[in-house]
């Protein structure tokens, strides 16, 4: 009985000490005006998180880890370049509370196409373990795909060559304003204007 009682304190013991060091990584998108925003890794557990993987995605399709030279690829596709902390296999600190893509300040028109990324196109995967290693955890973050009905306000297009949006400060054509057609309205004619 005293052997049970012996192998069960043990067990619960080193459960114990394994939950007292449990790592919880959370990836946020934040995007608030006039601050910084972007893609934010927190660990808000009790101990630190050993990185043994990470998979970066864009539309659906890995780019690889989440790498220095993985992310300059994704940067180079936007016009204003964030700000990156990248990493590979390291330990997170239990207070850990970083951006890793990131504008400051942040502002909704200027930075329309980098919401549109962190928020519509990118994907993270982070898996890791605590301190005694064999857990396996993971936390991702998946793309919010817009609804059918909903037009992107950018499109990553501009590295096709040739192309020029209205709103890269490159381009050398304006963006057309809105255009009114003639419109018949019944008992009024063929003058009038709609929208």
């Amino acid at each position: 009985m005293s052997l049970a009682v012996t192998v069960y304190e043990t067990w619960a013991t080193r459960r114990h000490d394994r939950i007292s060091v449990r790592p919880f990584l959370e990836l946020r998108i934040g995007l608030r005006q006039g601050r910084t925003a972007g893609l934010q890794l927190i660990n808000s557990g009790l101990g630190p998180a050993v990185i043994t993987k990470t998979v970066l995605t864009l539309d659906g399709t890995s780019l690889g880890e989440f790498s220095e030279a993985t992310v300059n690829v994704l940067r180079g596709k936007l016009l204003i370049r964030p700000a990156a902390v990248t990493f590979r296999k390291t330990i997170l600190a239990t207070d850990y509370d970083q951006f890793l893509l990131s504008v400051e300040p942040f502002d909704r028109t200027e930075h329309a196409e980098f919401a549109d990324l962190v928020k519509h196109r990118l994907g993270m995967e982070i898996h890791y373990e605590s301190l005694y290693g064999r857990e396996d955890y993971k936390t991702e973050r998946k793309p919010h795909p817009r609804s059918l009905l909903e037009r992107p306000r950018w499109a990553f297009t501009h590295d096709v060559p040739g192309y020029r949006s209205c709103r890269d400060p490159r381009a050398a054509i304006r963006c057309p304003g809105r255009v009114r057609r003639p419109v018949a309205h019944a008992g009024h004619g063929a003058g009038g204007f709609g929208r």
